[in-house]
């Protein structure tokens, strides 16, 4: 779902894809709870509810990106660090459902709750929406000072009858559209004049509502008259640092999602008890929280910056070596819950740092296209991960192969990752030396 979500943020706002996937997600909830068969549930739950969340998920990394520029790396950290905190509550919620309230029932409260993504979306503003408030607040407020300058030597009535002219052009400001506006940069001198203010036309109750819920963001191309954004750009597959990296992420994917999902049953395998494997398990999940708010706010150092690529690079096959360590500890809780602990960090703050990372390699420009694209190779991932750990299991007898495979598959995606940071340098080697000679020639 990411190249939708990709197309929709393009097109329109992150508010809006939020919405639309609030929607399907809260309705897949309650066609789960009627769901009369397996395969309808299969239907319902995987590709309906799969197909909200992906419109739920990408948008919430997009958001990020528009509004943080200095802090971005310990910025994603943190907000996706929800995702860590909200595994291990859903588990805990859906036990308690289930024990209290019917089959039904349970998903029809969890789907009251999916209904809240409402709520979130809200606070989604476009950025061109938020430039342009702010925007018009400082406008409103320069004129407003301008005018109590000018009026201070008139009578009372004259004063009052200025007031009233300065309380309708504030009502003006203040209902005007806020997202068919251009874009306002960061200084006032692109603001709206307040003779131009004067002038905008007053939009109905419903029209404005539908404007602030479902907005357009408003797009540099669009400004300068180049027309509306493309929704997608499939010609970011061109450049092979991106698609190595893509591809690195299908494996990462890979060895991630079948390590989570057959640990605590090596756990029980190697003669642990089922609270102490659940145990493990919530420890992993605590410290993937942990790692991502960290290791975020690492990567931000000034030190640290320029070499994130490589950094990156190297996580990867530290993860690798603990996914080879844990059958070798899995008899001992204390060791596979240090273990445990350190995979969880680790591959916590790789996944947060996802999108930062992208930005180092191509860019700030078609950020949504290109997050998109990587999603989907980290969807192929996430369905292949466990069932090929399972069959694994199956062909071999026991849970240690899958584990030996999830180390084979990180290292692999490792060494996709150097050959990428590698073409990576020579591209951007080979862009500056162009860029000093076109800079040369003009001087000549």
């Amino acid at each position: 779902m990411g190249p939708t979500a990709a197309a929709i943020c393009n097109r329109f706002s992150v508010r809006t894809c939020v919405m639309g996937g609030t929607v399907v997600f809260a309705l897949s909830l309650i066609m789960d709870g009627l769901a009369p068969n397996i395969y309808f549930l299969f239907f319902s739950h995987a590709a309906v509810q799969g197909f909200g969340r992906g419109l739920m998920y990408a948008p919430s990394l997009f958001i990020v990106r528009q509004y943080f520029h200095k802090r971005q790396s310990l910025a994603t950290g943190i907000g996706t660090s929800g995702v860590g905190v909200g595994t291990f509550l859903i588990v805990l919620l859906v036990n308690v459902l289930f024990d209290n309230y019917s089959y039904f029932g349970s998903h029809l409260i969890l789907s009251g709750l999916a209904w809240h993504g409402f709520l979130f979306a809200l606070l989604y503003r476009p950025l061109s929406l938020h430039q342009k408030y702010f925007g018009l607040l400082q406008e409103e407020i320069e004129f407003s000072t301008d005018e109590s300058k000018d009026s201070a030597p008139l009578r009372n009535g004259d004063s009052n009858m200025e007031s009233d002219e300065t309380s309708s052009q504030r009502n003006n400001i203040n209902s005007s559209d806020a997202v068919d506006a251009t874009p306002l940069a960061n200084n006032s001198s692109t603001s709206p004049s307040p003779g131009k203010v004067r002038q905008r036309k007053q939009d109905g109750c419903v029209k404005s509502s539908l404007k602030i819920l479902l907005p357009v963001e408003k797009s540099d191309e669009a400004e300068k008259g180049k027309g509306q954004r493309k929704f997608f750009h499939c010609r970011l597959l061109t450049d092979i640092p991106f698609l190595l990296y893509c591809l690195s992420m299908v494996l990462f994917n890979i060895a991630f999602k079948g390590a989570f999902t057959f640990l605590p049953s090596l756990a029980i395998a190697k003669g642990l008890s089922k609270s102490d494997a659940a145990l493990v398990l919530m420890i992993a999940g605590g410290f993937d929280t942990l790692g991502r708010v960290a290791i975020g706010f690492l990567l931000d150092f000034r030190l640290l910056r320029p070499f994130r690529p490589v950094i990156y690079n190297g996580v990867i096959f530290v993860i690798a070596l603990s996914s080879f360590l844990i059958p070798q500890v899995g008899g001992s809780i204390i060791l596979l819950s240090i273990v445990a602990g350190i995979y969880g960090t680790l591959t916590g703050g790789y996944v947060s740092q996802k999108s930062v990372v992208l930005v180092d390699i191509l860019g700030k420009g078609n950020m949504a296209s290109a997050f998109g694209l990587l999603i989907a190779f980290q969807g192929v991932g996430t369905a292949l991960g466990p069932p090929l750990s399972g069959a694994l299991k199956d062909a071999m007898g026991d849970f240690d192969q899958i584990f030996y495979l999830g180390g084979a598959s990180m290292i692999g995606a490792g060494l996709l990752m150097v050959i990428s940071n590698v073409t990576r340098y020579f591209r951007d080697k080979r862009e500056r030396r162009r860029k000093a000679e076109a800079e040369g020639s003009i001087a000549l």
